[in-house]
């Protein structure tokens, strides 16, 4: 599904691209567009944020140590949490 969310908005920014080269656009409407572009960008970062969130809440520790643990070093390879 992310594939097809992505390919859209790529589509979708080319055709506004393409569309303010010929003159057929203003300013407002390319405006619009990124803003809904990052609408979608931002819809699916929440989705893949709270995918991450179901992947980790069965980890003791709470919320913010088990999603710091993935990106810390720890001393002789001890997980200290």
């Amino acid at each position: 599904m992310m594939i097809f969310g992505d390919f859209g908005s790529t589509l979708g920014l080319l055709f506004i691209f393409i569309m303010m080269l010929k003159g057929n656009i203003e300013l407002w409407q390319i405006y619009l567009g990124i803003a809904i572009l990052f609408r979608a960008i931002s819809h699916a970062e929440y989705i893949h944020a709270g995918d991450h969130y179901k992947a980790l809440k069965h980890l003791s520790g709470g919320f913010v140590a088990n999603s710091m643990a993935a990106f810390r070093k720890f001393p002789k390879g001890e997980l200290i949490l």
